[in-house]
């Protein structure tokens, strides 16, 4: 018996919303303001205007976003969540799941065993809370947190003239270490600074 394939149409106007269920199914919108949802393994949803949701629901899952303040959130095993643009946030909630960001001042989240947030945008944050995890946060004023047993990795930037506002960063490094409970803290945001992780609001 073949199997049964689902492809969604692909919206373009504001306010529109594209919606599949069945496994091996795709969902994409274009416009602003728009929402992207699949529940089914193996299943994408791409959303690329601004304030725009992309959302999977099952194993092996993708979802995408490319425009400002937009979300993408996997719930199921070995999914991923891609933002690209300012402000954004990737979630992701199954084991053995990546959340990647890459604008200023985005989020990524993720919270299943094995799993790996990664944030490259200036003033982004890398978060991680399950298990055997990695948080690695390389921009500028970038900050990284995780739980007990966790991994931390973190870029320094710098000037060679502070005090020029139109001198352009440059990396000093790179900071790895484990949350151990002692010197670094499970759940506490860090920073690199001075080659080493110091604490962050």
């Amino acid at each position: 018996m073949d199997e049964e394939y689902d492809v969604s149409p692909i919206n373009n106007d504001k306010n529109k919303h594209s919606v599949t269920n069945k496994t091996h199914s795709n969902s994409a919108t274009t416009g602003n303001h728009s929402h992207s949802v699949t529940v089914a393994s193996f299943s994408n949803a791409t959303t690329a205007g601004d304030y725009s949701d992309a959302i999977t629901l099952e194993y092996n899952s993708h979802a995408t976003t490319a425009g400002f303040y937009s979300h993408a959130i996997t719930k199921g095993n070995y999914s991923n969540a891609i933002t690209a643009e300012d402000y954004s946030m990737a979630l992701t909630f199954g084991k053995e799941a990546n959340a990647m960001v890459a604008g200023n001042g985005a989020d990524a989240k993720t919270m299943g065993k094995c799993s790996n947030a990664i944030a490259s945008g200036c003033l982004s944050r890398a978060s991680v809370s399950g298990q055997n995890s990695i948080a690695c946060s390389l921009g500028v004023e970038a900050k990284a947190r995780g739980k007990l047993g966790s991994w931390l990795v973190v870029a320094e930037w710098g000037k060679n003239n502070p005090k020029d506002p139109l001198e352009e960063f440059i990396p000093l490094g790179i900071v790895v270490a484990q949350v151990d409970g002692e010197k670094i803290k499970p759940n506490r945001w860090y920073k690199a600074q001075g080659g080493k992780l110091v604490k962050c609001d």
